[in-house]
């Protein structure tokens, strides 16, 4: 096997390192005689032993909401794999036939050949039949807070039923998604006294983060309620303050203060 080579060549690279230290030899004589680094000759002999490689740990598959279905239908003695696909796909399942063929190989005592695809009988009623669901694209975390965050007008309808889904789906998504549009909702519209009963819808979350947060901004209540009730704003300054911050960056290096100093009288 490729991996017992592999595992083999590391095992005598580390019975040289050992060797080499116990006739007195230093890390860095030890790394030039093997070719190592000397992190790894460090690494080598801080270990003790020799060091195995950690088995990457399982990922979840696609077919993890389904695995109990078919381990299911599995036990009733359903073992075909195009059967078990067809079932799963009227369930909302987006991968290909050859997914669940690999997944389900793993079960089966021997080797066996794919059956052919199961067919209705005559007289079944094909009108019956759920439509196969379009491929739908899983959205990373960050892509999801924002369709979470942004307003339904601003949707499309793809992105309205995909954020319908997220909501149903998870009540702790949709108790934080509420919270989150009320707030940035009163900001807004500088309503202050709905400022109170979100304080005490928020600190009565089941959603620890959501408490902290009311927690953190009760701690500044004046000046929360400042930029809701105040017409005046520090944006201007920490623009002007952003800009300089930006020359600053730019000219990091490259010229003395006297030059940077003319820059940002030029500038203001």
């Amino acid at each position: 096997m490729r991996q017992q080579a592999r595992r083999a060549e590391r095992l005598a690279r580390y019975d040289d390192v050992v060797a080499l230290h116990q006739q007195g030899y230093s890390q860095s004589a030890i790394g030039r005689h093997t070719g190592l680094g000397r992190r790894t000759v460090r690494r080598y002999l801080r270990a003790g032993s020799f060091p195995e490689r950690a088995r990457p740990s399982a990922r979840p598959t696609m077919l993890a909401p389904y695995e109990r279905y078919l381990r299911t239908r599995w036990a009733e003695g359903c073992h075909n794999a195009h059967q078990l696909w067809q079932e799963i796909r009227g369930q909302g399942f987006p991968g290909q036939a050859a997914i669940v063929r690999q997944y389900l190989a793993h079960w089966r005592p021997q080797p066996g050949r794919p059956g052919p695809p199961s067919r209705q009988p005559p007289d079944s009623d094909h009108s019956s039949r759920r439509p196969a669901p379009s491929l739908t694209r899983v959205l990373s975390p960050r892509q999801a807070r924002w369709l979470l965050l942004r307003a339904g007008d601003a949707l499309t309808p793809e992105e309205q039923i995909y954020r319908t889904a997220l909501l149903d789906e998870n009540p702790a998504i949709r108790e934080t998604q509420q919270l989150a549009a009320d707030f940035g909702a009163l900001v807004r519209a500088k309503d202050h006294p709905a400022l109170a009963a979100w304080f005490d819808r928020a600190e009565a979350s089941s959603q620890p983060e959501i408490r902290s947060f009311a927690m953190g901004l009760r701690r500044d209540q004046a000046a929360v309620e400042a930029a809701i009730t105040s017409v005046w704003s520090n944006g201007q300054t920490e623009g002007q303050v952003n800009r300089l911050k930006a020359l600053k960056r730019q000219m990091f290096g490259r010229a003395k203060l006297d030059l940077l100093r003319k820059r940002f009288l030029y500038a203001a």
